[in-house]
């Protein structure tokens, strides 16, 4: 599962479909700063509680504001995610 997060700490919407089944796990790394949302930023979960998918991946979407085609692109990709 691929989903997105910026850099002001907000998720798409697949994102935070992931986080509400992983019982607010994305929230308390961005909260911890162990996922910024810098544009570009990959990190790896592996066995999220709640998840049927053995790995997630966050990718950084940067700010919300300066969204470039290729971050775009990605935020399209990450929206057409299944979460389940």
């Amino acid at each position: 599962v691929v989903v997105g997060a910026f850099s002001d700490g907000s998720l798409n919407w697949a994102a935070s479909q992931l986080d509400e089944a992983a019982a607010g796990a994305l929230r308390r790394l961005i909260e911890r700063r162990e996922i910024t949302g810098t544009a570009y930023e990959t990190v790896s979960l592996l066995a999220l509680p709640g998840l049927a998918a053995p790995l997630a991946v966050v990718v950084g979407l940067g700010d919300r504001t300066k969204l470039d085609r290729q971050v775009a692109f990605l935020l399209q990709r990450c929206d057409k995610t299944s979460v389940s």
